[in-house]
């Protein structure tokens, strides 16, 4: 019977996993982000192989199912490594004696982190060769799996190492909520005067994150372990030869040949990792860094693909800034007004004086400027005058024969600023040339 359900939710928890990540990534925490890159792999491969081997258990893929199975064995290192590293880094900026990282101990603990969550796995993975008895396994409805031949050298090379780490993790958890119990009056100061910069919220949250990684992965390796041995107990210790004797085949298990207990126990370890997926969201999912980006996304989504809420543009431009001159004493000033510099339609620059390479709005009587938006869109406390009233304004240019010399221009033609009434002028007297 395929098992669609789980390909589902497998599916869900991998995009899940991936919603908080751009927060994260702008943090830089490595841990964090290795929780999400394993969890994605995870949830991806798992689901696809069941929709491969639905009610089946043909060899289709063998080169996709050698990949996926390292990734398997590397992130059963990843995952409790990246939990070590996370409480490690929770535990030490809560100690009172935490002093300010220099840029040496940050890259320390960079190259510490990228060691044990990117590096190290694949090494664990590469020496899981030792006791890998089948190139893989086919399990119906599940899909391929790694296969282990289950003797003390597997025990104390693949599980016991994992398992390890999952207590070093345990401890670093006590370590940091001994801390948080014994300095809670101190404890916002704490986290203030720390040099991580992490708020109270967000050091729950990795905490929640922390002690949820240090279950799951403690409970999943004893789960398995303890399963292993009630199922088919521990083979003998035998040469290498008779452990990789039938390395090239492929084992294959359809659903009649399987016991209930192994189906029982194929579908708990199937969902461990879209619980950890679901379980991430949860704690990181609805922080206000995750919520900031979701507004962002959405604002995007509305002006760029809905087309809601863009601001008008005139003549290719969305907006028009035009800096106010300052008052005029008294008398007419012929000195041109300066404007600042903006892109014309062929996208070259314009200057910011008025000269024969820029244009010059320039009016004899003393005057405001203003966008077009606040022509448009009046301010009632703004407007001696009805914005109805005012004429079609005519613009004053220097003409490229004579600097005195000016040319009449529409405002229709040109995207510019127009004169506002702010400064007296007649509405019903036509502009001065």
């Amino acid at each position: 019977m395929a098992r669609y359900r789980l390909t589902a939710l497998s599916y869900i928890a991998a995009v899940l996993v991936i919603i908080p990540s751009p927060s994260q990534w702008r943090a830089g925490n490595i841990s964090v982000l290795s929780i999400i890159a394993w969890l994605f792999i995870l949830n991806v491969y798992r689901g696809t192989n069941t929709i491969i081997w639905a009610n089946n258990v043909r060899v289709v893929a063998p080169v996709y199912c050698d990949i996926g199975n390292l990734l398997w064995v590397a992130a059963m290192w990843g995952l409790p490594a990246s939990a070590v590293c996370l409480t490690r880094y929770l535990a030490s900026i809560t100690s009172p004696t935490h002093a300010i990282s220099g840029l040496r101990e940050k890259r320390k603990r960079f190259w510490f982190e990228m060691t044990m969550c990117v590096f190290l796995p694949f090494v664990y993975a590469g020496l899981h060769y030792v006791v890998q008895g089948d190139r893989f396994d086919i399990l119906e409805d599940f899909g391929c799996q790694p296969d282990t031949y289950f003797n003390w050298v597997a025990i104390c090379l693949v599980y016991a190492s994992s398992v390890a780490l999952s207590f070093i993790s345990s401890v670093y958890v006590g370590i940091a909520m001994y801390r948080l119990a014994r300095y809670s009056v101190t404890c916002r100061r704490l986290l203030t005067d720390s040099p991580s910069g992490l708020t109270r919220g967000q050091y729950i949250r990795l905490m929640a994150l922390g002690l949820a990684e240090v279950a799951t992965d403690l409970g999943m390796n004893l789960y398995v372990l303890i399963t292993d041995l009630k199922l088919g107990g521990i083979e003998h210790s035998v040469s290498w030869a008779r452990v990789h004797y039938h390395y090239g085949v492929i084992g294959k298990a359809t659903n009649a040949s399987m016991t209930p207990q192994i189906k029982t126990f194929n579908t708990v370890i199937f969902t461990i990792p879209i619980n950890s997926g679901f379980a991430f969201f949860c704690i990181f999912g609805f922080g206000r860094e995750a919520i900031a980006d979701y507004k962002k996304f959405w604002a995007w989504i509305k002006t760029h693909i809905f087309r809601m809420g863009r601001p008008a543009t005139v003549m290719g431009h969305e907006h028009t800034i035009v800096r106010i001159p300052a008052k005029k004493s008294s008398g007419v000033d012929d000195r041109k007004h300066e404007m600042p510099a903006h892109t014309a339609l062929d996208g070259s620059t314009q200057s910011k004086s008025g000269s024969r390479r820029g244009m010059n709005c320039h009016d004899d009587d003393d005057s405001d400027f203003v966008s077009l938006a606040d022509i448009e869109n009046p301010k009632p406390t703004e407007l001696i005058h009805p914005p109805l009233a005012v004429p079609p304004p005519t613009f004053l240019i220097p003409a490229t024969s004579h600097p005195r010399q000016r040319a009449s221009i529409n405002a229709d033609d040109i995207h510019i600023s127009l004169p506002t009434l702010a400064s007296g002028i007649n509405p019903g007297a036509s502009p001065k040339l």
